[in-house]
């Protein structure tokens, strides 16, 4: 299951985290061949509901709902209620009937106001998979100050009777099988439906006391749970149109940390950690629906200057949910434009809580550009105690040259990598690609390099497309 930012998040669960509240259910003709599992889960709380990187809110789940429907006729057989993770401190008791399910994880659905999503899903009952396609949550759940918004779902999960389960994992294509023995815990990974934007604005002194600050624009009401579905006037999922007043979207430029001047007389303005809803449409060319930066001057209130946001413009103007925008914007003398250079990447994957019998090691990207003058940042997410990359790699796309990463990277491969940062506690991790000063690109004479990321015998291999 792909993750873009990779909230992706984790979420590990002894065997079943199905019945977490007692709830009501159908008729059991409903599984005339079943029969009641009883189950005891375990959950380790040391970082459910807390922040578990570096104080990094957003990595912060404090509510979760678990649906499960009948995948033969897409019916709700279960429905947990929101369960506050805080509060949990023993192991759960639960039952759940033998067979096939679909299943629903629903994270931090408090932070919508009033608590109107969760008065909505507890009226759940006989409810039907196929009413989640229309259930979106509102704008006022995204924000800085709030738990961020997570899904996911896993459809044709066995619950095959003596505590074990299996479902079809599409991080590895296949298969995998739970029980209480072998492999008692079941990594659920739940997708944030945010975006984030870290801004710095580059300002002419001569103009920086016009600036009052920024705006966004363009956001829409409300996000649907499920990443196929789209926010635009062609669908039923999102009724409001563009809202040009989206509230708490007016920063004030006292806002922002200020830093210069510098040598060329400019002032730097750092926003960080700004959490928006993520914007899909399907006129994904149309640049007028994409969600915009404007940025507001004393001197001309009715005309802001506008930049558009975009994963992979022209050709690409919506916001995905799960990604992380770094926007460095400038603007020049006279305050007649606004330029700037985005670029998005995947947020790096939730750990909530938990371990796992099963090796993990996912990458966020397996491919990236590199050049003497960039850096390129790669996030991954494992359950093992120790990921390196490998000493050795090799030269161009095939064959079996091989070369010693630290003679062309900058100190990331082997156990002593200071290029290379992995938190075993929370399975997160990165890595900072970056060609040696002393390494001339042009008489290395390669187009590509393979590198592997190892973790305790579980390997990746991270393609790096050479630009001298």
């Amino acid at each position: 299951m792909e993750r873009l930012l990779n909230m992706i998040g984790r979420l590990f669960l002894l065997c079943l985290l199905l019945g977490l509240i007692s709830c009501e259910k159908d008729d059991l003709s409903e599984f005339p061949n079943g029969k009641v599992e009883m189950v005891e889960i375990s959950l380790r709380t040391t970082n459910i509901g807390h922040l578990s990187v570096d104080n990094d809110p957003d990595y912060e789940i404090k509510s979760l709902r678990i649906l499960a429907f009948n995948s033969a006729i897409g019916k709700l057989y279960f429905n947990s209620g929101k369960i506050d993770l805080l509060s949990i401190s023993q192991p759960i008791t639960f039952e759940i009937m033998t067979g096939q399910y679909d299943f629903v994880f629903i994270a931090n659905e408090h932070s919508v106001d009033n608590d109107l999503l969760s008065v909505l899903l507890d009226t759940w009952v006989s409810t039907k998979l196929t009413a989640l396609d229309q259930q979106t949550f509102h704008y006022n759940a995204f924000s800085g100050e709030k738990s961020l918004p997570a899904t996911s779902i896993y459809k044709n999960v066995k619950v095959t009777g003596n505590r074990e389960l299996t479902y079809y994992d599409t991080n590895i294509n296949a298969w995998v099988n739970i029980d209480d023995i072998l492999n008692p815990l079941w990594n659920v990974e739940v997708e944030r439906l945010a975006i984030r934007i870290d801004l710095e604005l580059l300002i002419d002194e001569s103009v920086a006391g016009d600036i009052t600050g920024i705006q966004f624009a363009n956001l829409p009401d409300q996000v649907p749970f499920f990443s196929n579905k789209m926010v635009d006037n062609s669908t039923i999922y999102y009724e409001g149109g563009y809202n040009e007043t989206y509230p708490l979207s007016s920063i004030s430029i006292n806002d922002f940390a200020k830093t210069g001047p510098d040598n060329e007389g400019r002032y730097k303005y750092t926003l960080k950690r700004v959490i928006l809803p993520s914007s899909v449409f399907s006129e994904s060319t149309n640049a007028d629906k994409a969600i915009a930066i404007d940025v507001h001057r004393s001197s001309a209130p009715e005309s802001p200057l506008r930049q558009a946001i975009g994963q992979a413009m022209p050709a690409d103007f919506t916001s995905p949910r799960n990604l992380y925008y770094k926007i460095i914007g400038s603007i020049i003398e006279d305050a007649v434009s606004l330029s700037a250079v985005i670029t998005p990447k995947p947020w790096t994957e939730e750990n909530i809580s938990g371990n796992t019998g099963e090796q993990k090691l996912n990458v966020e990207k397996l491919s990236v550009e590199i050049s003497a003058c960039n850096t390129a940042r790669i996030h991954f997410w494992s359950n093992q105690p120790k990921v390196v990359i490998v000493e050795k790699g090799y030269v161009e796309l095939s064959g079996d040259t091989e070369f010693n990463v630290n003679d062309v990277l900058n100190n990331l491969a082997g156990d002593t990598a200071t290029n290379l940062h992995y938190d075993k506690i929370s399975g997160i991790g990165y890595m900072d690609i970056k060609i040696r000063n002393d390494v001339d690109l042009a008489n290395l004479n390669v187009d590509a390099l393979r590198i592997y990321l190892n973790a305790s015998g579980l390997s990746r291999e991270i393609i790096l497309n050479i630009h001298p």
